[in-house]
């Protein structure tokens, strides 16, 4: 007899055809599963990055919101300093009690300088947290104002007109005052209006 006509080929081939196809559609499935892991995973490690307690973005929301508030701090004290001295230098009060106006001058621009120095770093300190509250948007409370990040280059925090050098008041339309002050040496100047 034939063993090949006995064996029921017809039947394992279709049930291996069978076979083929599911494991076909299990691969496609699979591959389906990959491309969409794919598309999340860069948003799962952002997301998993800014979870406490050790996520890189937490450590660095922390740092940066410790340094604007160090900076606002330093930033503080150096201005009040700066009041005090202008304020020393004005009007007939350093000449009656027989001051230095010269040296009362000289401290007013070594004031002015500590100012501007503690004045870039909160600055930078607030950059540094504009940049954070991208994935924290809470801690846009510590930038004291609403302000949007294209602004950030042009931005001077507190800064009043004792900063400059020297001021002047334009005149214009608007229902505000502006003023045109120059900071800096004479050769070296900056206007702002």
């Amino acid at each position: 007899e034939d063993i090949m006509a006995a064996f029921p080929s017809g039947l394992l081939l279709e049930a291996a055809r069978q076979c083929l196809r599911r494991q076909e559609e299990q691969l496609q499935i699979l591959y389906s599963v990959y491309q969409v892991y794919d598309v999340l995973s860069p948003e799962l490690e952002s997301q998993l990055e800014a979870l406490p307690p050790l996520g890189t973005k937490v450590l660095a929301r922390d740092s940066a919101v410790l340094a604007l508030r160090a900076a606002q701090e330093t930033y503080e004290e150096a201005y009040e300093d700066l009041e005090e001295a202008v304020l020393k230098t004005q009007g007939k009060r350093a000449q009656r009690r027989g001051l230095d106006l010269e040296a009362l001058r000289e401290e007013v621009s070594t004031n002015r300088l500590a100012a501007h120095t503690a004045s870039r770093t909160m600055e930078k300190a607030m950059e540094r947290v504009a940049a954070v509250s991208l994935d924290f948007p809470e801690i846009g409370q510590h930038l004291r104002a609403g302000l949007p990040h294209e602004l950030l280059d042009v931005w001077n925090p507190s800064r009043t007109l004792t900063f400059f050098n020297s001021f002047e008041l334009l005149v214009t339309d608007s229902r505000h005052r502006v003023y045109r002050a120059l900071q800096g040496e004479a050769d070296n100047e900056e206007a702002f209006a």
